[in-house]
Parts: structure tokens; C-alpha cells; sequence
């Protein structure tokens, strides 16, 4: 069963190897990616007064978190016979461990939370940051998600619901598609896991006291979150039935 894999990015090439070695795998990516739209954003590591940030928010989204910090620590008690875990294991692992960073980092006073919705934890956190922003909670949000969830035990349950593409490496560029039958030839048919991290930043139009530069790559209209799910319902191409 192949994995996706981010092969060029280089954690301790991107964060420094202080900082890397305390993140586990969705950490590094997440953290990455935010300090990337911080660079776009024109916007400084370090606030010039410690309470210039002090309604900066981040709100982060994560399905699975640091999955691969609990799977290494099964690993090492039940196949290498260890009775002590590291430490970072704790801190590694947990869902909030990205914004946790990055309220540190950037030194942010305002809200910093996670969100853990499945496939919808980066959209919902993006959201969020749009609400409140708008509603002037929070002058500047920065928001998204990351997700590493390559792991044995994370592989097998998700193949187990026959969601996962056989496939190999010269299959995997037409392997994702969800719904569809496989097929055994090319192992077309199902998804593929592999890691990811995904950023905003959001700031109010008007009113910022900062004096950078900022660049617009997109812009939220509105964000709405609400169940759709029906009783008995099943997933399909078409809609829950």
C-alpha cells in the first residue's frame, strides 16, 4: 500500500533543527506553511510592542493531529520492548500542537485553537478566523491546516472501509477517485493518504495599524458551517440517500 509523501521538504531545512526536532510531521508542515504566508504577508517573526498582537488570533485544522507521535510510541513499547516514551511525546502529539507553535512564534495574544471536523477541520478553522475577523474579535487571524496521518494503523482502518487504492507509483498520478470501482489493472479507484498543510492569513480591510505591504491572493465572502447528514444516510456521488 504506497503513501504520497512531501520527498523536498526538508523540516529542518525550513524551521531550524531546535525548532523541527520538537514538532511531529503535521507540526512541521503546518508551521512551515503558516510562517510562508507570514513571509507573503510582509509581517515580521517578532512584534516591534508586545501589545500590538495582542488580538492576533490562530486557529488551526487538523483531522488527525500528531497520529504518528501515539503510533511510534506503540512501536517502540510493544516491538522494541521500551518502557519509557519521550517526553516531547505528549506535546508532539496533541491536535493544537501547530497553533500552539505559532502563537509562540509569532508571538500572538489572541485566540489560538484547533479544529478537528475530518475533511472539513481546515475549512472550518478558515472560517472561523473570516467570523472573527469580521465580527473585530480579532484584528488578524492566520489559519489552515496540515495532516500527517502516514501510519500502519491509520492505513488499515481506512482500507478497511475499501476507500484505499491499491495501485503503485506509476499508477498513483490517476489513482485518486473516490466512488469509483477499482480497477485491477491500474488500481484506479479509491484515495491515496499522503500529508499536506494548507494556509490563510485574514486581516480586516481597513483599519490595520500595521504599515506593511499586504497582497491579496484570495478573498473569503462569507463561511457558513451547518450538517447535512440525514438519518441512515450513505455517501455517495450523488448526495446522501
Amino acid at each position: 500500500m504506497p503513501f504520497v509523501t512531501c520527498r523536498s521538504f526538508d523540516a529542518a531545512e525550513a524551521l531550524g533543527k531546535p525548532l523541527a526536532s520538537m514538532m511531529e510531521r503535521f507540526s512541521q508542515l503546518g508551521v512551515a506553511a503558516a510562517f510562508d504566508a507570514w513571509a507573503d504577508a510582509g509581517l515580521s517573526r517578532q512584534a516591534d510592542e508586545a501589545a500590538q498582537r495582542d488580538d492576533w488570533d490562530c486557529l488551526w485544522g487538523t483531522a488527525l493531529g500528531g497520529v504518528l507521535a501515539f503510533e511510534k510510541g506503540y512501536s517502540d513499547m510493544w516491538q522494541k520492548g521500551r518502557e519509557r516514551l519521550s517526553p516531547l511525546s505528549v506535546v508532539m502529539g496533541m491536535n493544537n500542537a501547530v497553533n500552539a507553535h505559532l502563537s509562540i512564534q509569532l508571538g500572538l495574544g489572541g485566540a489560538s485553537q484547533s479544529y478537528t471536523v475530518a475533511c472539513a477541520s481546515s475549512a472550518v478553522a478558515i472560517g472561523e478566523a473570516f467570523r472573527r475577523v469580521r465580527s473585530g474579535e480579532a484584528t488578524l487571524a492566520i489559519t489552515g491546516g496540515s495532516d500527517a496521518t502516514q501510519t500502519y494503523g491509520v492505513a488499515r482502518a481506512w482500507d478497511a472501509m475499501r476507500l484505499i487504492s491499491p495501485g503503485d507509483e506509476t499508477s498513483a498520478p490517476a489513482a485518486c477517485r473516490p466512488f469509483r470501482r477499482r480497477s485491477a489493472r491500474t488500481g484506479v479507484g479509491g484515495w491515496r493518504r499522503g500529508p499536506g498543510a494548507r494556509r490563510l492569513g485574514s486581516r480586516r480591510p481597513a483599519g490595520h495599524a500595521s504599515t506593511q505591504r499586504w497582497w491579496a491572493t484570495a478573498q473569503v465572502a462569507t463561511a457558513a458551517t451547518w450538517c447535512d447528514l440525514r438519518p441512515k444516510a450513505r455517501c455517495a456521488p450523488s448526495g446522501p440517500h
